[in-house]
């Protein structure tokens, strides 16, 4: 059995990331374990060459062109 932990260092009462952060992180650990481990090229370079470069930013909603007043 696996068990996930958030180490996150956060100041103040709490750290809060929103959906589309958590996901984003997510598939930058899955970005970072295709580029590194199987194909053997650096994370960002494997990501920009598969049209993911956009998950290596500081915020995916800030790089991302969605309307999200809608």
């Amino acid at each position: 059995m696996k068990v996930a932990l958030d180490t996150t260092f956060i100041l103040g009462r709490g750290a809060v990331k929103d959906t589309f952060n958590l996901l984003a992180d997510g598939i930058k650990k899955l970005i970072w374990t295709l580029g590194k481990r199987i194909e053997r090229i650096k994370p960002k370079v494997w990501a920009r060459e598969h049209g993911l470069g956009r998950y290596f930013g500081s915020s995916i909603k800030g790089h991302t062109e969605i309307d999200w007043d809608e």
